[in-house]
């Protein structure tokens, strides 16, 4: 996205350290000092449309697990505005793996007790559903439907796994999509 989408990739990054320092039982001091940096809006580049979503969803899925309410009350708007009409998130371009990744925050934030219009859930999980083909395989830019499995098996798992709260998946087919990414898993590794 370029140097001026940064700020929102810090933030993004910034989110999941801490979330595996809290998981992991880091060092109090950091995760502190890592949550008064995700709560300061300074530190996002509000403008910059290409990495924002990670920014936001990352920190709300944060706050879900911390069930940090009034960082949830903050965040979730911000989260929202950034639908398409259409139902997708875009990240530099429209995509079902930031509307996955946008959905499964939402969700999180939901079962922790933040208000999220189920319009805005229904909207993005029928957008995410219209990017995946017969066999399960998800486009990676939307508008388009499905493609080459082995190109998009490693995102499989992640993409079906937030159709579930919706209905437009199953736990079925989230292990087999599991399934077919390590088929493919090679292919990653290379």
């Amino acid at each position: 996205g370029g140097v001026d989408s940064l700020p929102n990739v810090h933030m993004a990054v910034t989110a999941l350290a801490t979330a595996a320092l809290r998981a992991h039982g880091g060092p109090e001091a950091s995760i502190a000092r890592a949550e008064a940096f995700m709560k300061d809006e300074s530190n996002v580049a509000a403008v910059d449309r290409d990495e924002i979503v990670w920014a936001h969803a990352y920190r709300v899925l944060y706050f879900a697990r911390t069930k940090d309410a009034a960082a949830l009350a903050a965040v979730v708007p911000r989260l929202l505005a950034l639908q398409e009409p259409d139902g997708i998130w875009a990240h530099e371009y429209a995509n079902p793996f930031a509307t996955a990744a946008a959905l499964h925050a939402l969700e999180a934030a939901r079962a922790a007790g933040a208000e999220v219009p189920g319009a805005v859930l229904a909207a993005g999980a029928k957008a995410l559903f219209a990017s995946r083909d017969e066999h399960g395989v998800f486009a990676y830019r939307t508008p388009g439907r499905g493609g080459p499995v082995e190109s998009g098996a490693g995102r499989m798992p992640y993409l079906e796994f937030a159709l579930l709260p919706s209905g437009a998946s199953t736990p079925d087919a989230v292990r087999g999509a599991l399934a077919t990414s390590f088929a493919h898993h090679e292919r990653f590794e290379a």
